[in-house]
């Protein structure tokens, strides 16, 4: 299923994200295997394409939240980092559940 491989990359691509802003290639890797095992594993006990979604907000939510704080540093506030990090994260959830709706279930 295309799918899988969608939300695969989606891993993968936030995982090298957090990764890139530790500046260490070794974690990214660390971070999509581990997360793309506990995904998988978290979707094969329940079968739920929920989890899939959820499990790719919660890491695009954490790269956006890495990366805007970095930025956000020279404006001495969090604001921007919160507002920033709740926007790209309800923008991941509704488009992988509408992806799901259309294309799994």
């Amino acid at each position: 299923m295309p799918i899988f491989l969608i939300i695969a990359c989606e891993v993968a691509s936030f995982s090298f994200l957090i990764g890139s802003f530790l500046r260490s290639i070794t974690v990214g890797v660390a971070v999509s295997v581990l997360s793309g095992i506990f995904i998988y594993s978290l979707f094969q006990q329940f079968y739920n394409p929920r989890i899939l979604v959820c499990g790719v907000t919660i890491l695009a939510s954490f790269a956006t939240l890495l990366w805007s704080t970095y930025i956000d540093a020279w404006l001495g506030t969090i604001f921007m980092t919160l507002i920033l990090t709740f926007i790209i994260g309800l923008v991941c959830y509704v488009l992988n559940d509408e992806l799901i709706k259309k294309y799994y279930g």
